[in-house]
């Protein structure tokens, strides 16, 4: 497995993306365990066999949750839609040849309504959108996230954010100093994180 450091130091944006979504798909598929209460390593539908549902279809089903916002719902479609094309087309293997192979002009503009255009170029363009996606994941994992601890009560969404990404930095830090962050450990590390907070907010 390569590890993070070797994914966000390199220029392959394939990797980058793949990492990414296979993030999010573990943090997807959590998700609906806790929501239907289901033992991912027993279940037979949303577990990891090749009679399980796939990746595409759990995103289908987070869509479907009552109140589920209408721009996440569309953030959610762009980060398929983008990850399906660089895993699946062998030509798509830079964000340049994939916004002039696949047409996707409405991903390309929602991503840089979403996320702000470098204004002093210091960025390339590989790195400029590498950098959108990364946000985009951020994103719906926070919305994932809010869906495993939507029991706790935080007064506003960036109270939540700042929590979380306060105590994901410091756990990471931590688990860094001797190995190199795989991503099962940045997983593991993010169920960690949201253990805690439930069992902080328990006991207040």
């Amino acid at each position: 497995m390569e590890d993070l450091v070797k994914i966000i130091e390199s220029n392959s944006s394939r990797y980058w993306v793949i990492f990414w979504s296979v993030s999010l798909e573990n943090l997807v598929t959590e998700t609906l365990a806790r929501i239907l209460n289901i033992e991912v390593s027993a279940s037979k539908s949303i577990g990891f066999s090749s009679g399980s549902i796939s990746f595409h279809q759990k995103v289908l089903l987070i869509k479907d949750i009552k109140d589920t916002p209408k721009e996440v719902q569309t953030k959610f479609g762009s980060f398929m839609t983008i990850r399906n094309k660089f895993a699946h087309v062998s030509q798509v293997d830079s964000f340049k040849n994939y916004f002039a192979i696949s047409k996707e002009s409405e991903i390309k503009k929602n991503l840089n309504l979403w996320y702000s255009i470098t204004e002093d170029n210091s960025e390339t363009y590989e790195a400029e959108y590498r950098n959108k996606y990364f946000k985009l994941f951020n994103d719906l994992m926070m919305f994932l996230i809010q869906l495993n601890i939507q029991h706790i009560k935080f007064e506003t969404q960036e109270e939540l954010e700042k929590q979380f990404n306060k105590d994901l930095i410091e756990q990471l830090k931590e688990k860094n100093r001797n190995t190199p962050i795989t991503i099962d450990m940045w997983e593991e590390t993010i169920h960690e994180v949201i253990e805690n907070m439930k069992i902080k907010h328990n006991r207040s």
